[in-house]
């Protein structure tokens, strides 16, 4: 009900109701994310923030929990504090396909275009299937970035036939 609340810009109702999810022990990360992404459509991020920090605190073991912490660190302009959490990751799960996406987006925000490449590359040599698509994909991201949108284009035809050879 949430979620088609939270979908249904019922901020409010949604909040509410995820509130509930989480005091009778809801443990799944989006719960605790969706609240937070809530909470900032209200004009309360601050709040939604501390709703990812005390999940991270409460299980550090998470990686997902962490990952929507770092997201929703860096929506708030906090960079460097969703970059450290960013790094606790890497140390715990250096192929982790999520986190190389995250860091390329903030490489791309901050104008470190080469950093985000290496990201890309990274992602490229990964097993699953979507992390290889997503490494093919996201230089076109900074060839659009550098107006160059021939390549651009032509960074996603490959993406794409790499999605079609691999099933995706």
């Amino acid at each position: 009900l949430a979620q088609v609340q939270f979908t249904l810009r019922q901020h409010a109702s949604a909040i509410a109701n995820l509130e509930e999810l989480v005091r009778q022990g809801g443990t799944f990360p989006g719960t605790h994310d969706s609240l937070a992404e809530a909470y900032a459509w209200v004009g309360q991020p601050e709040k939604g923030l501390q709703v990812l920090q005390e999940y991270v605190r409460s299980r550090p073991d998470n990686v997902a929990g962490r990952l929507y912490l770092a997201r929703f660190l860096a929506s708030m302009d906090r960079a460097a504090e969703a970059s450290a959490v960013l790094d606790g990751v890497a140390a715990d799960d250096p192929g982790n396909g999520e986190m190389l996406a995250a860091r390329f987006t903030l490489d791309v925000v901050a104008g470190r275009f080469g950093e985000a490449l290496e990201q890309a590359r990274l992602l490229e040599r990964a097993a699953p299937p979507r992390d290889r698509w997503l490494g093919a994909v996201l230089p076109a991201v900074v060839s659009g970035y550098g107006g160059r949108l021939p390549e651009m284009m032509a960074r996603f035809d490959q993406a794409a036939t790499l999605a079609e050879s691999d099933g995706l």
